[in-house]
């Protein structure tokens, strides 16, 4: 099954046949490979992932998917495939679109930067 990516090259969107393809042609590719900058893990990974659809590569639209199904499927991805997935993307959006309380409150795990920063809390005193 195909998703829409966008390219790390060009910047446009297109069908990837791979669910970690980052690059939309050979064109692309070659200058990507060219300019030195290519993308290395733990580098340039973008805070919240850029993911053009909300369908995973079950078919599934995420955004009707329980937190405890979102980190289930996000597992199911191999390698660090999980970081470009709209599992992902929609977990880390809900993450920054709540408060603490509500996450809690809806069976979410608490990452440590949601804690320690009361300011990205939804909720302001």
């Amino acid at each position: 099954m195909s998703q829409i990516a966008k390219c790390i090259a060009c910047g446009n969107d297109f069908e990837a046949k791979r669910i970690d393809a980052k690059l939309c042609s050979m064109k692309c590719r070659q200058s990507h490979s060219r300019r030195g900058d290519k993308d290395r893990i733990g580098e340039n990974i973008p805070s919240t992932p850029v993911v053009s659809t909300t369908l995973n590569r079950w078919g599934e639209d995420v955004t009707t998917l329980g937190p405890q199904e979102l980190y289930i499927r996000i597992n199911l991805y191999p390698g660090v495939t999980w970081k470009t997935s709209p599992e992902y993307a929609e977990l880390m959006k809900r993450l920054k679109e709540k408060s603490v309380e509500e996450l809690k409150d809806q069976g979410y795990f608490i990452p440590t930067w949601k804690e320690a920063r009361p300011s990205m809390n939804k909720e302001k005193e």
